[in-house]
């Protein structure tokens, strides 16, 4: 749930970030964008873990 969050939280931040009246749009550099870019990539790297934990915790065992 929270890794879903902070990938939403990214998301959001970098959207709003290019609906600012910014010139360079979406590929404007500052802070915020920063910030934005760095939530995202953390989200997907804790869905990417919470799915592999889920899949190695729900494979059958063999003898």
């Amino acid at each position: 749930m929270i890794a879903f969050v902070a990938f939403l939280a990214g998301g959001g931040l970098l959207w709003a970030n290019a609906r600012a009246d910014d010139p360079d749009g979406f590929f404007a550099s500052g802070g915020a964008l920063s910030l934005g870019w760095g939530v995202l990539a953390l989200g997907c790297v804790a869905v990417v873990a919470t799915a592999m934990l889920t899949l190695s915790a729900t494979r059958p065992e063999t003898p």
